[in-house]
């Protein structure tokens, strides 16, 4: 009645229990878990299941995921969504990493390459030149271009990257604002209010 658990009950419930770390604690799994989504999604829509790229899988293994696997299983689901072809990169979900949770990268248009946050011995990032993967290299590094290594590289506003996604889920599912809000991870009542704002404001269509 005062809300409290009876501790008879408790010794008498507790006869195996299993203590599941969190998933930052067991990054190993990151692989297992993520291909496991994928197919999961894959199976559902009826079609071969997409895989996360080397750099994709780097930058997820040194995000700390507060939102734990379930995190996980909605990155997988929108990225799944999202990706045209058969291999997602780390573009993709970088957007959708908070900043002060992703490792610092080399940026350019197409390609994220990971680098290591500075410490003892570890040089600082004005004195390591940035790369990126070559697609016609697999395997290879280049380095970036010059005006995107000196800072003028222009990120793209984190809001209209949002409503583009957005919309292009949306179309994916036909218009299906359940489905649109269960693959992005947000709840369908904030999808709506926001593609009422962006109606007011005409930066979507309004049959949309």
């Amino acid at each position: 009645a005062d809300g409290s658990f009876r501790q008879d009950l408790f010794y008498r419930l507790n006869v195996l229990p299993l203590v599941l770390p969190p998933l930052h604690d067991r990054i190993e799994d990151l692989p297992l878990l993520s291909d496991h989504f994928l197919t999961r999604v894959a199976m559902r829509e009826g079609r071969d299941p997409k895989r996360f790229d080397d750099a994709a899988l780097e930058v997820m293994a040194q995000y700390q995921w507060p939102g734990n696997v379930r995190e996980l299983e909605n990155i997988c689901e929108r990225a799944s969504v999202l990706t045209h072809g058969q291999v997602i990169h780390a573009d993709t979900i970088i957007p959708w990493l908070p900043i002060s949770q992703t490792p610092r990268i080399g940026i350019d248009a197409n390609r994220f390459a990971v680098v290591p946050a500075p410490g003892p011995g570890v040089p600082s990032m004005a004195s390591v030149e940035p790369v990126v993967v070559s697609d016609q290299m697999p395997g290879h590094a280049m380095p970036v271009a010059h005006d995107l290594a000196e800072g003028h590289y222009q990120p793209r506003p984190l809001a209209d990257i949002e409503r583009e996604q957005i919309v292009q889920t949306l179309r994916h599912f036909s218009g299906n604002r359940q489905q649109t809000a269960r693959a992005l991870g947000i709840g369908v009542r904030t999808l709506g209010l926001k593609l009422k704002k962006w109606k007011e404001e005409h930066l979507v269509a309004q049959t949309i």
